[in-house]
């Protein structure tokens, strides 16, 4: 699978990767679709959250939350965190992140389809 181009490089949270990976061993996938998993992820740039100013976008966007009595995931908070720090633009099937305050971009496609629902940018 080709994922990069000339102009794009996708790229994930580091906590996207250990969902992905728990996934994968919660179902005991092995052989070639653990393979295809592990190939997919060593073709994609691994975001990590040891930024200084991560932490604290984590802790506004849990604060924002809270005070709209929005019940986000603490992963997911991670990831949108990530995504602001890093001005990355958000690709997911996850609605929840609709729920998200600025400065999140992102776009929401379905998941059969691809047909992007909503986006943020």
């Amino acid at each position: 699978m080709q994922l990069t181009t000339q102009d794009f490089q996708p790229a994930i949270s580091i906590i996207s990767q250990g969902e992905l990976l728990c996934f994968a061993t919660k179902y005991n996938w092995g052989g070639d679709k653990r393979k295809r998993i592990e190939e997919i992820l060593h073709n994609l740039v691994i975001m990590p959250i040891d930024e200084e100013s991560i932490p604290n976008q984590y802790a506004e966007l849990m604060a924002a939350g809270f005070r709209a009595g929005l019940n986000i995931g603490q992963n997911d908070l991670w990831i949108a965190a990530t995504s602001i720090v890093y001005n990355l633009i958000l690709l997911t099937t996850d609605k929840d992140f609709s729920r998200f305050p600025s400065p999140l971009r992102y776009i929401l496609f379905d998941q059969t389809s691809g047909t992007t629902l909503d986006e943020r940018m």
